[in-house]
């Protein structure tokens, strides 16, 4: 009688049979063809790399402003001001909505640069 840990060790994904029938040296030669790219390629590569770079900067220093940004309970210091294409405004000083906005904007930028950290590898 087959188990379920029997089971899942006769079944093998296509690709690890395949792996396993590809001699290692073939292996380390793939490896090789890929870090050795032209020069082109490697300029293109080098261009993305600080292009990325340029936006996680942009990103940790409007970080660092929204983190030294202060908000006054007194409601008549602080606005909050939307304004759209149309000169449409939308306007506020109720500093808990101003609170709610600068975390959302916080959670947001630290997401974006979450996702740029693991790009920024040569």
């Amino acid at each position: 009688m087959s188990t379920p840990k029997n089971v899942a060790k006769k079944e093998a994904t296509p690709t690890e049979a395949e792996d396993a029938k590809i001699p290692a040296i073939i292996k380390m030669m793939s490896k090789e063809k890929e870090t050795t790219l032209s020069l082109d390629d490697r300029l293109h590569r080098l261009n993305v790399l600080f292009d990325i770079q340029k936006k996680y900067n942009g990103l940790q220093a409007s970080l660092q402003k929204l983190n030294a940004f202060k908000l006054s309970h007194d409601n008549q210091t602080a606005y909050l001001i939307f304004r759209d294409d149309d000169r449409v405004e939308f306007t506020t000083s109720n500093t808990e909505v101003m609170q709610d906005f600068l975390e959302f904007v916080k959670t947001t930028i630290q997401t974006k640069i979450k996702a740029l950290e693991p790009l920024l590898v040569w």
